[in-house]
């Protein structure tokens, strides 16, 4: 009594029955860390921590492969993988095992357990479900679907007729949110023409179509789609078009490259 009286003071918890205690978020025991993902032409993807990056900058890959995605991200982000057969995959990025510079890193067809002859185009890490996915295909049509249409309320793993499917997607571009970028198309008859994404409207169905940008002509295909900034343009505004569709302009530049869908994606 003489020790409750003088170091006693009121409750600072409050004492509940089992069944009504509130559950723990689930991400409460997860480690959350800076990391940066790589995905690779023949379907790997390697997941690192900075730190490890930090110590041992050398990245391991088969002699006939190569890195042709890079991304920073956290532990508890979402991975997304866009792939051939228009599905988008869905994992937590905290499932995925960490690896070392020096390991080959996860083969996604096996990761994924992907359709035979499936492979993964591209590869999106998200936290808000903000921005848009910009998806040229090879009709020529461009499509800006917002990432929110690829967030569910269940862990679904698989999301089938993510985007359309009615001519092969040749790139693949993400646009953060209230942000404007200038990209480079490319056609098969070597016309090229550069296009304000403020073009683009942003559609909230994941199976659109998207809108024209470059008019194909006879027998041509929409064979690249990436950033200005990565195309090596030496004149810009030689290339720069104000409305869509357009047929562009012959390209000049040799430095500008076909980026084949599992060479190099954007």
């Amino acid at each position: 009594e003489s020790v409750a009286k003088k170091y006693g003071a009121p409750r600072r918890t409050e004492l509940v029955a089992i069944e009504d205690a509130p559950a723990a978020p689930q991400d409460l025991f997860i480690e959350d860390y800076n990391l940066r993902i790589f995905r690779t032409a023949h379907g790997y993807l390697k997941k690192l921590p900075m730190t490890s990056l930090r110590t041992s900058p050398d990245l391991k890959t088969k002699d006939d492969d190569a890195i042709v995605q890079e991304m920073d991200g956290r532990n508890r982000s979402d991975i997304l993988f866009f792939t051939s057969e228009c599905n988008v995959y869905k994992m937590k990025l905290h499932e995925i095992r960490d690896t070392r510079p020096s390991d080959l890193g996860e083969f996604m067809p096996n990761l994924l357990s992907m359709e035979e002859g499936e492979r993964v185009l591209y590869v999106h890490l998200t936290d808000e479900y903000a921005g848009d996915i910009l998806i040229a295909f090879e009709s020529g049509r461009v499509a800006r679907i917002a990432v929110k249409a690829y967030e569910t309320k269940t862990n679904r793993r698989k999301l089938v007729k993510a985007f359309s499917d009615h001519a092969p997607a040749v790139g693949f571009h993400f646009l953060p949110e209230g942000a404007s970028e200038d990209c480079f198309l490319q056609g098969s008859s070597r016309k090229g023409l550069v296009v304000s994404s403020d073009l683009v409207p942003r559609k909230n169905s994941r199976d659109t179509r998207g809108v024209l940008v470059m008019q194909p002509k006879k027998n041509s295909r929409l064979l690249a789609f990436l950033p200005v900034s990565r195309a090596g343009l030496e004149e810009v505004s030689r290339y720069r078009i104000r409305s869509i569709p357009a047929a562009g302009c012959q390209v000049r530049e040799q430095t500008v490259q076909h980026r084949q869908l599992g060479l190099e994606e954007i």
